[in-house]
């Protein structure tokens, strides 16, 4: 996919680790290290929207804590910020670098939209002569930007930089100065691909920092070595694609001698190490189906990776043929895949466009196969068509499936899978699962449909329908149909529908439909009787809305966020001298109100209300209908409350930030109840009566008062 991020070019901004040695000889110098990554999807209205910019700034966040270090307290991941957002998070990190003394280093990332002339980010702009004064600015003694993004070479261009020969490695490291690295060149494009879940670029350059771009076998990634592997890595895997090779660039500023370390693999316990017998290309999944890292497996010598502990899906490909292994990597232990006993297996018969062979077919294929039971062998079978009972493990499906007990398929599923128990497909799924118990698929191209559950991992494109649970693991587009729930672990584009359950969201560009909406960061609507969410880009519609930052008009009943409103009124009437109110809700639109008031000796009222608040530069403008329930002292609360059905229009003006006067006009009716008024000292009779003859008190008023 085509990533227009070309400006932000040179993430790699921050310079030489904590381990570089200081030329006098008073011992270790200290360093601080201080790292801002932004992952931007969001182009404008006029750039398709990027899918994986956010899971790039992640991925170097990990790698940069785990391995780089960077405290955690020290690192700024920013996904989607504004103009004016990363450049305060940029000030903060000078001011902190003008109160620390000794060795500082800062390291800028950014993976997102960019153009000839700076960064794009959302419908702002950040030319590259502004990031360059600002990062140029910045008292630390080095300073690395990378920036993986469409024509992100012209940030070097615009520079007046050239190429520079390779970065020195030398043990005694002593550098200070600037370096950008850019993704691609001037007029390049930089790409992102589903199979990775992120960049070309910045997936490579995370798998150099782990450990695959160590030439020196020092355990030690210097800055020569992460750009040297990343750019090969790059290049060698984009020259097939769509948009042709992508040529990573580097500029330098740097002086003085030494190589700068980004990463060391000594600063964790768990390792994997892929053993000197293996020659392939490995890919390293997490158990949940997330691609670590992706590495060219030179036979001969030991490949380290720092990887943090857990259990890891490899999948090694070597001509036309495929190894599944499952490895724990433990802490405080290295892993080692030595290459022996490997069961290896031809991989999947395609076609290469243009007319050329593809690997030759090497499972027995089975045009029609009936049977009660499997037999022997079943995991070498490419089924066409097959109708069992129970049909146990099979090398592939091309076509249908059918059973009243479990269809497992090992292999690529492409197809109709039909079974009255549970599907489960290791692989892809291209087409449907039809199931009355469980579906399972690691990735899935099609439809889901289950009384029971559906689940799949890593990426969707399609529909998964159930009675009771949905869940998906991974990133991509997808409508999930629940009637218990759904669950999303990533960032999607698409839907979650439970009318009667519960949606949990990570990230989603869509629409929430459900008794209870959670999400981290949506990006559409929430519509629910409860919607919690960290960051929404739209509206929450409901009863109760909760957001830590909200960017549009909440609509509910009480609608609370962070960077809401939340206004407190006194003001005076002539039906009551002494009034409050609290509204809370958005900076616009709607709002709830809280009101109390009365007349001291005479009666008192409580009142709830909506309404919607019309900014206008300084003066704004409210109108809202509230229900006040008066009582008067007289009676206390013997005697049957007196209901008022108030409508006001309010203009104020904002003074200052926190003080606002206002003015306007109210209408009350006085709501008929058994034709008794409790309360006397309301006004009189101002229009007509109702069809029983019970008498309708209604009159205008004007209030004044000052708003904090």
């Amino acid at each position: 996919m085509r990533r227009c991020w070309q400006g932000l070019g040179l993430l790699l901004s921050a310079v030489g680790l904590g381990w570089s040695l200081p030329s006098h000889a008073s011992g270790m110098e200290t360093v601080r290290r201080w790292a801002v990554l932004v992952g931007h999807n969001d182009g404008g209205a006029e750039r398709p929207r990027l899918k994986y910019a956010h899971a790039d700034a992640r991925a170097m966040r990990e790698v940069l804590v785990e391995l780089g270090g960077v405290d955690e307290h020290d690192v700024r991941l920013m996904t989607d910020p504004t103009v004016d957002g990363l450049l305060q998070e940029i000030d903060g990190i000078r001011a902190e670098l003008e109160q620390v003394a000794g060795r500082t280093e800062v390291i800028f990332y950014y993976s997102g939209h960019s153009d000839e002339t700076g960064l794009v980010l959302g419908e702002g702009a950040l030319e590259y002569g502004a990031l360059r004064d600002v990062f140029d600015g910045l008292d630390a003694n080095a300073r690395v930007a990378i920036v993986d993004s469409c024509s992100s070479g012209s940030l070097i261009r615009s520079k007046g930089g050239t190429h520079q020969a390779p970065f020195l490695v030398d043990e005694a490291s002593r550098v200070e100065g600037v370096a950008y690295i850019t993704s691609s060149s001037e007029d390049e494009v930089a790409q992102e691909a589903e199979r990775l879940q992120g960049s070309f670029f910045t997936h490579y350059l995370t798998a150099g920092l782990r450990g695959a771009a160590d030439s020196s076998g020092d355990d030690r990634v210097s800055l020569h070595e992460a750009y040297t592997y990343a750019h090969s890595a790059t290049l060698s895997h984009t020259e097939r694609t769509r948009y042709g090779p992508q040529h990573a660039q580097h500029d330098t500023q740097l002086t003085g001698t030494g190589s700068l370390v980004l990463t060391d693999l000594r600063q964790v316990d768990s390792i994997l190490v892929l053993g000197e017998a293996i020659g392939a290309r490995v890919s390293i999944r997490t158990e949940e189906g997330r691609l670590v890292a992706e590495v060219d497996k030179r036979a001969g010598e030991d490949l380290a990776l720092a990887l943090p502990d857990g259990l890891y899906e490899l999948t090694l490909s070597d001509e036309g043929r495929f190894a599944d292994v499952s490895l724990e990597v433990a802490p405080g232990t290295s892993a080692v895949l030595d290459g022996m006993g490997l069961q290896w297996m031809e991989g999947e018969t395609t076609a290469a466009r243009g007319g050329e062979s593809g690997a030759q077919e090497a499972l027995e294929s089975t045009p029609v196969r009936l049977s009660i039971v499997p037999r022997p062998g079943d995991e070498d079978l490419v089924d066409h068509v097959s109708f069992s009972v129970l049909m146990s493990r099979a090398g592939g499906l091309d076509g249908f499936a059918g059973g009243l007990g479990v269809a497992h398929v090992a292999g690529d599923a492409r197809g109709l899978m039909f079974s009255l128990a549970a599907n489960v497909s290791d692989q892809e799924v291209h087409g449907a699962q039809v199931s009355l118990g469980y579906n399972h698929a690691r990735r899935l191209r099609g439809a889901q449909v289950a009384l029971g559950a559906n689940l799949a991992h890593a990426e969707a494109n399609g529909v998964q329908a159930a009675l009771g649970f949905n869940g998906l693991v991974g990133t991509g587009a997808v409508l999930q149909l629940g009637g218990a729930g759904n669950l999303l672990k990533g960032d999607f584009d698409g839907a979650q529908v439970a009318p009667f359950g519960v949606n949990v969201a990570d990230g989603l560009r869509g629409l929430q439909l459900g008794l209870v909406n959670v999400g981290g960061r949506v990006h559409g609507v929430q519509l629910g009787l409860v919607n919690v969410a960290h960051h929404v880009k739209g509206t929450q519609i409901g009863l109760v809305n909760i957001a830590n930052e909200l960017r549009g008009p909440p609509v509910g009943l009480l609608s609370i966020s962070r960077n809401g409103r939340y206004d407190l009124a006194v003001f005076a009437s002539a039906s009551d001298l002494v009034n409050g109110d609290f509204k809370i809700g958005g900076r616009t639109g709607p709002y709830t109100v809280f009101g109390a008031g009365g007349r001291l000796s005479e009666h008192f009222y409580a009142s709830l209300g909506m309404g919607v608040h019309i900014p206008m530069g300084r003066p704004w403008l409210d109108v809202d209908v509230s229900l006040p329930v008066y009582q008067s002292h007289e009676s206390a609360w013997s005697a049957p409350p007196t209901l008022v059905l108030r409508s006001r229009v309010l203009a104020g003006f904002s003074a200052t930030s926190w003080l606002a006067p206002f003015a306007g006009l109210t209408f009350d009716w006085r709501l008929p109840t058994d034709g008794r008024r409790t309360v006397t000292t309301l006004p009189a009779d101002w229009v007509g009566r109702d069809s029983d003859r019970r008498a309708i008190i209604a009159w205008p008023g004007f209030v004044a008062g000052i708003s904090f």
